[in-house]
């Protein structure tokens, strides 16, 4: 899950948050570097250990989104809070953190980015499967010069990185709407700012996972990075012409389906679920 705050009332909301957050962690170990602040209360993971894992994931999602593993230093960085009960993390991101694993929430003033921040449930086991996908709406971010990415493209890649018993379900989501006719035209996908109510929501996590592999299959996922920026400031008629060779979002729409009946997620040609479960306390 991803926020991003632009006006006065959200940067009074962001530091109601974040002062929430610190009042439940009364003792923390810290670790930092020139991108990351690691937040973890006693008995979590090493936040040094966390620490290395972000910079790596840093690095090759940089390289997978953006073709370069050499990203600019954040600026400022990006704050990572670690959370090992349910209801600290509650405290920190607000009654979405009942059903959520991760939260991340970019602060913009005037296009500038001037804060950043996940926070991350801790499984038991201490692993922290929501990371990557959180770090992956961080990531697209940049990629958008600070700008809010197109919802379908941010979540549909950042569920790219979420376990494969997620994405097994957010394919049947996929199927199942698309078999029962509930599925949502792709031009309303596309330009989707806001659910009408949450029983768009399945079928929209389901159909962006599904686009986002389908826009994948030759292996270059910067290529919808740079797709989904033109898209943005030219419409995506012409960015998909440019970028796939495709004339219309009409005939997106026609591929798109025709991949999404006769492939399975267990066969995709793109999946960085491997990172989701890549950390090792």
């Amino acid at each position: 899950m991803k926020l991003f705050l632009e006006s006065a009332f959200a940067f009074f909301l962001m530091i109601a948050l974040s002062v929430a957050a610190d009042q439940v962690h009364e003792v923390e170990s810290l670790a930092t570097s020139d991108n990351f602040r690691i937040c973890c209360s006693q008995g979590g993971p090493p936040p040094q250990k966390v620490l290395d894992y972000c910079e790596s994931m840093r690095r090759q999602l940089g390289k997978l989104w953006r073709n370069t593993e050499e990203l600019p230093s954040w600026r400022p960085v990006c704050k990572v809070q670690l959370h090992n009960s349910r209801s600290t993390y509650i405290q920190a991101v607000g009654s979405i953190g009942a059903s959520t694993l991760g939260s991340s929430l970019i602060q913009l003033d005037g296009g500038r980015t001037i804060s950043r921040r996940i926070d991350v449930l801790v499984e038991p086991s201490g692993e922290l499967p929501a990371l990557p996908h959180e770090l992956t709406h961080i990531i697209l971010a940049e990629c958008f010069g600070g700008n809010q990415p197109p919802h379908w493209l941010d979540e549909g890649a950042a569920m790219l990185a979420d376990t494969k018993q997620k994405q097994l379900l957010h394919e049947r989501d996929c199927r199942q709407a698309l078999h029962q006719g509930t599925a949502m035209p792709l031009n309303k996908i596309l330009n989707l700012e806001q659910f009408a109510s949450v029983d768009q929501m399945p079928a929209f996590y389901g159909q962006s996972a599904s686009l986002l592999r389908f826009l994948c299959q030759d292996g270059d996922l910067a290529k919808v990075t740079r797709f989904g920026m033109d898209a943005t400031q030219h419409g995506y008629d012409q960015a998909l012409s440019t970028h796939y060779g495709i004339s219309s979002v009409a005939e997106l729409e026609r591929r798109w389906k025709n991949y999404a009946f006769n492939h399975n997620y267990e066969n995709a040609e793109q999946s960085l679920s491997v990172f989701a479960v890549s950390f090792r306390p």
